[in-house]
């Protein structure tokens, strides 16, 4: 694992809390890797997660995260259309 560093690289946990913000195993926990490369005069962002297990992988996307995520992605790719700088 490598540390964080803002301009190419960040990492985390994901996992879902119960009202005190407590981290529970009721659902799958992911670990996040994002990368920032120059491309094209742009930036290519490539992320990556890291599940337990193929089963806890079947739980997320069961639970709707492909569509979540791709929701946010396109979201995101609105508000950088909107504001380039």
């Amino acid at each position: 694992m490598r540390p964080s560093d803002p301009k190419s690289y960040f990492s985390g946990n994901d996992a879902f809390c119960d009202e005190h913000g407590e981290a529970n195993d009721i659902k799958p926990r992911v670990r996040w890797e994002a990368r920032f490369e120059p491309e094209n005069g742009g930036t290519l962002v490539r992320t990556t997660l890291h599940f337990a297990s193929p089963k806890d992988l079947d739980q997320i996307i069961a639970m709707g995260f492909k569509e979540g995520y791709t929701m946010g992605l396109q979201q995101l790719e609105e508000l950088l259309a909107a504001n380039p700088e």
